[in-house]
């Protein structure tokens, strides 16, 4: 399991993500793993640009071990501010409309990718 969450930190660091990892330990229910958070940003203008319009990008990938079994999970950290962002748009800002819209395809394909990445180490054992 820290294999993987390496594996996957590894690959999105190489393509200039900020990643970090989290141990958790027992939740109560004997069952522990780590959660490697990505985020796409960037250090200079166009990172606080993409912050403001809401087309900053992030996911947590969750790995938890119960019993002999891996447990994956992956979530997005903003996908309820683009979906208030883009409810209210439709009536007063249209412009947000058109920079929420992208940020939620955008978070999608980012969480989608995540997943995928992680299974597809597992299915080939190179983690």
């Amino acid at each position: 399991m820290i294999a993987l969450a390496n594996a996957i930190m590894r690959d999105y660091k190489a393509e200039g993500y900020e990643a970090q990892e989290l141990e958790v330990k027992d939740d109560g229910h004997g069952n522990s793993g780590y959660i490697v958070q990505i985020r796409n940003t960037a250090k200079n203008a166009g990172g606080f640009l993409k912050k403001i319009i809401g087309c900053e990008n992030c996911a947590s990938l969750v790995l938890t071990a119960k019993g002999n079994d891996l447990e994956v999970k992956v979530a997005g950290g903003k996908w309820l501010d683009k979906a208030a962002v883009v409810g209210v748009s439709l009536i007063v800002l249209w412009p947000l409309f058109v920079t929420a819209t992208i940020g939620s395809v955008r978070q999608k394909a980012l969480l989608d990718n995540l997943f995928m990445n992680a299974i597809e180490k597992l299915a080939s054992d190179r983690v």
